[in-house]
């Protein structure tokens, strides 16, 4: 049905008793959106909430009746019959009611909302799906699984415990890890439950050009993974597995509470067992909008085809937004494992730094030099390279450094310059002071040798009176607009003290920072250990042993390539090109008339009929229809019979009626029927 040529829709439903249809949903007002993962990857164990925004019109419902009512929509598609297919788009509570001109504004949320409630409780000695029924008892919600449908995923005959020492809050934090621990996400099906689903590779639908829109882009690689970690909380450990092949992307499972207990074994086996189950994901990364029907869920794979798209790929719908009347927008995510690699084995150490166990800790790290330093006149010079982590949420990090410098302020020639030239004398006496100071200006040199008669000349020596010192910090590779700026006036012994707030930091994220000195009029000297710096923040981790990243810089000069390029030039021109008309033609001639006989041949021009699926997205579509009608289908066609009325007109004697017939054609050669 939502590949007819022509599709019309209708939206009916309840809010709690009240039931409503099409009229009191403002126009553009109504979407649902919902995603089963995040918005860069694909990772396991996530639960997110649906969320409903509409606004209600002439509803019957009092102002503060609203919170808490149950919106239940159910789209309706007609089918060719005159009937319509039904299709239930889910079960969101109310959350906000906003009063305004234009109507109600309703934001609801879809059940797994209801599982954003206090855990009181640790499960132990138990399958998955006596979790999962423990769960439903304490929140009041529905899991729409049976158990043999839990026993088909990863781990699902396991018998499980929770380690008592986690970082579960609420009953949502719990789903979460249970679904990880079976390969799995969550989210609320159409009839409000929830529901655990794998990433497969059954495809549901194929998708032709000819039904989406304009726009869709398809990435150039596929996704797929062959590592996972996952963070060992008994001795701060990171345990990582792989396939026999490791050239994809890794998969950080963190700190899940579920794979704590038992024997090495033991979890190994449950760790490979999700190893096992996301082998699935085989997905090329995609946008793609279609015309407005919600008939695909969360996890889905499609086929793309004709167009751009690949045809022999598949693409797996991560997240979806249904705009009502207007489009259903289908996104896939998914890195690029030739890229992300070396991101992805960072991350196989990045929980592992869990060392910094309590997250609510605050925690130093202490840095230093190793080797010497020097930072020449002019110069820009990076003295620290600092690589922290946070393993465990976000925090907020400072810098606090005390640097020893060894400064030198540069000598330089009061007169002339550093390039050195012989100086003639012009009479045998020894030149005076005077003599040898104009002769140097005027040769703008210094001093190299004088005539033998000469005996002795001395040359003025000056100092700058101070030497600047500028500090510069990047973080991450991106340099931060802040560079305080240090002054000295003598040589030797400096002490610099540095604090510089670095701010908000993401979680599960290793972050790079470098302290860069220019030097000006002077040159600074730093011995090993006289770089002392201190990153201080909440459930940090430092990183001690290098990375296998390698920095190299190179400075040179402007060059000029004129002489090897030459000049470039171009030009624009614009042409008016006069379309060809499709045709064909053909010329058979012969001279065997007596052995053939008659010979005829015929030429047919074939009409190529192109379908359009046309939708409202942009506003109500705009057609004369004195030229356009709707057969008995629904679809376009051409009129081809016109009704035209005359008008009475003025004339001496008898009775004159004036008929009018627009028409393109110079002239009209015959007239078939004339009724009065």
């Amino acid at each position: 049905a939502m590949k007819q040529p022509v599709q019309r829709f209708r939206m009916r439903g309840t809010i709690g008793e009240h039931p409503f249809t099409d009229d009191n949903i403002l126009a553009g007002s109504f979407s649902i959106t919902n995603q089963c993962t995040g918005n860069e990857e694909i990772v396991i164990g996530q639960v997110y909430i649906g969320e409903l925004n509409a606004t209600f019109l002439n509803m019957s419902i009092s102002r503060y009746g609203w919170k808490g009512l149950e919106i239940k929509p159910v789209f309706g598609m007609r089918l060719s019959d005159g009937t319509y297919e039904e299709v239930p788009l889910g079960v969101f509570t109310v959350e906000t009611a906003e009063w305004t001109a234009s109507g109600v504004v309703v934001k609801a949320y879809d059940h797994m909302a209801l599982l954003d409630k206090t855990c009181n409780k640790v499960l132990t000695e138990k399958t998955p799906y006596q979790c999962a029924q423990a769960i439903a008892e304490a929140t009041g919600v529905t899991f729409s699984n049976t158990e043999k449908e839990f026993e088909s995923f990863a781990n699902g005959t396991t018998m499980v415990s929770e380690t008592e020492t986690n970082d579960v809050e609420t009953w949502r934090d719990l789903v979460s890890w249970l679904a990880q621990t079976l390969g799995c996400f969550a989210t609320a099906d159409r009839k409000g439950n929830i529901v655990f689903k794998s990433f497969n590779q059954t495809v549901v639908d194929t998708i032709d050009a000819a039904h989406r829109f304009t726009g869709a882009s398809f990435s150039d690689y596929v996704t797929r993974y062959t590592g996972l970690s996952v963070v060992n909380m008994a001795d701060n450990t990171t345990s990582y597995y792989a396939e026999d092949e490791d050239d994809g992307l890794t998969m950080n499972l963190g700190s899940n509470p579920f794979l704590q207990y038992g024997i090495a074994a033991t979890k190994e086996e449950m760790a490979r067992a999700i190893l096992t189950a996301i082998q699935q994901i085989r997905y090329v990364p995609f946008t793609c909008r279609a015309i407005g029907n919600p008939a695909y869920d969360l996890g889905d794979v499609l086929v793309f085809q004709n167009g751009l798209a690949d045809g022999d790929a598949l693409y797996c719908i991560t997240k979806f937004t249904f705009q009502y009347n207007k489009y259903f927008e289908m996104t896939g995510v998914g890195k690029n494992p030739a890229l992300a690699s070396a991101r992805s084995k960072t991350d196989k150490n990045l929980v592992g730094l869990v060392s910094n166990t309590d997250e609510n800790q605050l925690v130093h790290y202490r840095f230093t030099n190793t080797q010497v330093v020097e930072v020449g006149d002019g110069k820009r010079v990076p003295v620290a390279s600092i690589r922290f982590a946070t393993a465990t949420k976000a925090s907020e990090v400072s810098l606090w450094a005390e640097l020893l410098l060894d400064a030198k302020l540069s000598t330089t020639h009061a007169i002339g310059s550093t390039k050195l030239k012989d100086v003639t004398i012009k009479d045998a006496t020894s030149p005076t002071t005077e003599e040898l100071q104009n002769e140097i200006k005027e040769l703008q040199t210094g001093v190299s040798s004088l005539d033998e008669r000469m005996t002795s000349a001395e040359t003025e020596l000056a100092k700058p009176n101070t030497m600047t010192v500028t500090v510069s910090y990047t973080l991450a590779g991106d340099e931060i607009d802040y560079h305080p700026i240090e002054t000295y006036d003598t040589a030797g012994k400096h002490i610099l003290s540095l604090h510089y707030y670095i701010g908000d930091v993401k979680a599960n994220t290793v972050y790079l920072f470098v302290i860069f000195l220019a030097a000006a009029g002077g040159s600074l000297y730093l011995d090993t250990n006289c770089i002392n710096a201190l990153i201080e923040g909440m459930g940090l981790a430092g990183t001690g042993k290098w990375d296998g990243t390698i920095n190299a810089e190179e400075e040179f000069t402007g060059f000029s390539m004129g002489s090897v390029v030459g000049k470039l030039t171009d030009a624009a021109k614009t042409a008016l090109l006069t379309p060809v008309p499709t045709g064909a033609s053909d010329a058979v001639s012969f001279n065997m008339a007596s052995v053939i006989g008659n010979f005829t041949d015929s030429t047919s021009v074939g009409i190529v009929v192109r379908y359009f699926i046309l939708s409202d997205t942009e506003g109500k579509p705009d057609y004369n229809g004195t030229y356009l009608t709707t057969n008995a289908d629904d679809a376009f066609a051409l009129q081809t019979q016109y009704k035209v009325q005359s008008t009475s007109g003025t004339v001496d004697t008898g009775q004159l009626d004036v008929l009018d017939l627009y028409s393109a054609y110079p002239e009209i050669e015959t007239l078939e029927e004339v009724k009065l």
